[in-house]
């Protein structure tokens, strides 16, 4: 294995690492159904589950609601209060983390479609 940029082992055979000849083949329509299904899956994630509803299983609004568990809901005695109070703020964390991931991997998406297309363009003009 060989650490590539922040840490990540790699194959020694991962292609680019090595021999600066070698050919990189790239299958921009299995990438192209890679994404289609990733967009898919993310949008189930952002909260457009195949039903249409808004709300679903594992969605990050599920999470967020699912989480909101505060003081009114354990009682207002001390040891009850502090921990809905731990318990919101701990959901509000994992919500957002949560959010900003799903930005993430929509960032990604449209990062590599951006990538394929350019890549597509630049082979299409150099082969005229």
């Amino acid at each position: 294995m060989s650490a590539a940029a922040g840490g990540l082992e790699l194959p020694e055979d991962w292609p680019g690492l090595g021999d600066e000849n070698a050919e990189v083949y790239l299958d921009h329509l299995r990438v192209e159904e890679v994404l289609k299904t990733l967009r898919a899956a993310l949008r189930s994630l952002e909260g457009e589950p195949a039903n249409g509803a808004l709300s679903g299983q594992g969605t990050v609004g599920e999470v967020r609601n699912a989480g909101r568990v505060g003081p009114a809901e354990t009682g207002s005695w001390a040891n009850a209060d502090h921990f809905g109070r731990n318990a919101t703020q701990a959901s509000e964390v994992l919500g957002d983390g949560y959010r900003r991931l799903a930005e993430q991997i929509a960032a990604m998406i449209t990062m590599v479609e951006k990538a394929v297309t350019n890549y597509e363009k630049g082979h299409a003009r150099s082969s005229v």
